[in-house]
């Protein structure tokens, strides 16, 4: 069966009434409070314009919208959508009215390249340094898959200076003990932290 276009889309007009109340039962009502947050930072505008390149009945921001949706109820693979199916605040986040199969999803990822994620990667590092600079912080530390990197003085953001634990000078990780002058903690001791 064919469908036309608009009956893939909904618009969301106003907000749902959250009501917090002790009750026995799950749902994904945590969607609406992303959801609006999510709209506050303009997000759904701002997907629509970085996969515009991507086309599809769909949209390619409301199917950013809904792989967003996916991880945040819990599924982990495209064939968890069909649990999905009917579900009126998964379809109400994602701004669809019907929600596609996973070989639809799958089709529509499949089309990503290098040029057509490079304005993702863009919207990400936007989002990232609007974050930052709304938490005006004088330093900032990341951690990256147990590597420090720390960035001293954000100076306008551009993020230059960056020190990697193997810094003279640079005690990053204080309260893990004492550790010998190549860096390494004594045999048979483990940190403190």
């Amino acid at each position: 069966m064919r469908l036309n276009v608009a009956s893939l889309r909904r618009l969301v007009k106003g907000k749902l009434h959250v009501e917090f109340m002790r009750q026995e039962l799950t749902s994904y009502s945590g969607l609406e409070l992303l959801r609006r947050y999510l709209w506050h930072l303009d997000l759904p505008r701002r997907l629509r314009g970085a996969c515009a390149g991507m086309g599809g009945d769909y949209g390619g921001g409301r199917l950013a919208l809904l792989i967003l949706a996916v991880f945040y109820v819990g599924a982990r693979r495209l064939e968890h959508l069909r649990y999905l199916d009917g579900d009126p605040l998964i379809a109400r986040f994602c701004g669809l009215a019907r929600i596609p199969t996973a070989r639809t999803v799958g089709n529509w990822l499949r089309q990503f390249t290098h040029a057509t994620v490079a304005p993702l990667v863009q919207l990400n590092h936007e989002l990232v340094i609007d974050a930052v600079k709304r938490l005006a912080l004088p330093r900032l530390t990341i951690d990256l898959d147990g590597t420090v990197v720390r960035t001293g003085g954000h100076r306008g953001l551009g993020l230059p200076r960056l020190q990697s634990p193997s810094s003279e000078g640079s005690q990053l990780l204080p309260a893990l003990g004492p550790r010998r002058p190549d860096g390494a903690y004594p045999a048979g001791e483990e940190s403190a932290g």
